[in-house]
């Protein structure tokens, strides 16, 4: 039997998947990844810290499953998007990694105007927002300018990773484009904004598919991981890509949706494809594959933020049931879940959450539906913006709060949609290594993953209940309309 590994970068942990050619997961290992906040809207990691366990990982997942290490057909990267770390002459990091979830440059982009804004979004398919690594290099030059002189490259954590293994400076389209400094029609580095930077392309990293096989590993390193001399080390690609191809969601109507403690539904695409209100973002993935979708920063954290806030004693499964005991629209109580200020389709870090229409009549459970409602309508909002008055054929879902079955059938009831679930966690992993098996002439096709992937019964649409959601999401639009310029 051969084997592949995905090594999936992740924001919270690094985790090292082992899979067998048919996507039977054999082994998994993961190490925790620490976040420091030190100053407010401030999220940074050690990049040496994270290399670290990319190697303990690979090696453990290897010692843990006893496979041969001959049988290992190569290994696969897998990333979170929109880090940026600067490198000196020697390779060695400046700084910790900012990480998507740092906040503090939403200032320098405020004084861009809104002709700027669309126009930086028509070339890169990228919405402004401070998760940018173009929006905390504005940042940097602004406020740390001797750090932004003295890197010779600026990288992201994956591409550190790389280029400590293999000395080589290469990143895939689609990290490339998550930097939202990547021109979708050149295909390459935008030269505008390199310039208004002042920076040079030579700064950044060589631009390759996700297939592209790395040089080979040293035997020195090689070793340490505990694998063979000639394993293929292949680039692969950015999670959310990753997941929703893990997932199979890779052909027309389907559309992935992944929530977990933030959430992003995408869709897989065949042209670039952009919304005039810059809802949402495009990506390029691979040849003439782009994904389009949107990230919210409110998923999970929302109903584990108000739990801690009414009822901290509950258990959270019991906690998310109470949203069963009360009818569609929550008695009149609407939720606008923008708790962590909101990416797609407000791209305002200053937003702020709100609830609306409550009276002394309402309880706890009325608070848990219309949060639980809330962050569904957003994921709708984010929905209509990628396709407008489409029918939508099915859901692929996964994520933590895809365990709850109230919530999945909301979800399909309110999108009209069926939604399937997987058994899979690793989606993103086993996305990473299908990549590696058409990199080595072993897979034809991304459509042809949907064949490794078991999917529990489908949650049915009730269209009764369709109905009554449109007319409470319209009121949702409503009040957001309303509160906006309060932001």
């Amino acid at each position: 039997m051969n084997y592949l590994i995905g090594l999936d970068i992740g924001t919270t942990s690094v985790k090292s998947c082992l899979f067998d050619e048919t996507g039977q997961l054999i082994h998994s290992v993961e190490f925790d990844i620490e976040t420091q906040y030190p100053k407010s809207d401030w999220a940074v990691q050690n990049v040496k810290h994270i290399e670290s366990y990319c190697r303990k990982a690979i090696r453990q997942v290897i010692d843990d499953s006893k496979v041969n290490k001959e049988n290992i057909l190569a290994v696969s990267f897998c990333s979170a998007m929109h880090s940026l770390v600067g490198i000196d002459e020697f390779g060695e990091p400046l700084h910790d990694a900012i990480i998507w979830s740092d906040r503090r440059s939403h200032e320098q982009l405020s004084k861009l105007s809104e002709s700027e804004k669309q126009e930086i979004y028509k070339r890169t398919g990228t919405p402004l927002h401070p998760m940018t690594p173009f929006s905390k290099l504005l940042w940097i030059s602004e406020h740390q300018p001797d750090l932004f002189a003295s890197a010779s490259y600026w990288m992201s954590i994956k591409e550190y990773v790389v280029y400590s293994w293999f000395n080589v400076r290469w990143i895939d389209y689609s990290m490339a484009s998550a930097t939202g400094l990547f021109n979708l029609q050149h295909l390459n580095w935008d030269k505008a904004l390199l310039e208004s930077l002042k920076l040079s392309k030579e700064q950044f990293s060589l631009i390759y598919s996700p297939q592209k096989q790395l040089p080979q590993l040293n035997a020195q390193l090689c070793e340490q991981l505990g694998l063979a001399k000639n394993t293929i080390f292949v680039l692969g690609a950015a999670d959310g890509q990753l997941s929703s191809l893990g997932i199979g969601a890779i052909e027309k109507g389907e559309v992935a949706l992944s929530v977990g403690t933030s959430g992003a539904i995408r869709e897989y695409t065949n042209s670039i494809q952009l919304s005039e209100e810059r809802a949402t973002f495009c990506y390029l993935f691979d040849s003439n594959y782009y994904i389009v979708g949107g990230p919210t920063n409110n998923g999970g954290v929302v109903l584990q933020w108000l739990r801690s806030l009414i009822a901290k004693d509950t258990d959270y499964e019991q906690f998310i049931a109470l949203a069963d005991t009360i009818d569609i629209g929550a008695n009149g109580v609407l939720f606008l879940p923008y708790i962590n200020g909101e990416r797609a389709p407000l791209w305002n870090a200053t937003a702020s959450g709100n609830f609306f229409g409550l009276a002394s009549h309402h309880n706890q459970a009325h608070m848990v539906r219309a949060a639980l409602e809330g962050i569904t309508y957003n994921l709708y909002h984010i929905y209509q913006s990628i396709n407008e008055n489409k029918q939508l054929d099915c859901l692929y879902v996964n994520g933590g709060l895809s365990r709850s079955t109230v919530w999945l059938q909301l979800l399909a009831d309110l999108f009209n949609a069926r939604v399937y679930t997987s058994n899979t966690h690793h989606g993103a992993a086993w996305g990473a290594c299908w990549v590696a098996l058409m990199s080595l002439g072993k897979k034809a096709s991304y459509e042809q993953l949907k064949t490794t992937v078991f999917y529990e019964p489908p949650i049915m649409p009730n269209i009764a209940n369709h109905q009554q959601y449109m007319i409470v999401f319209e009121k949702y639009k409503q009040l957001l309309q309303a509160v906006k310029p309060l932001f």
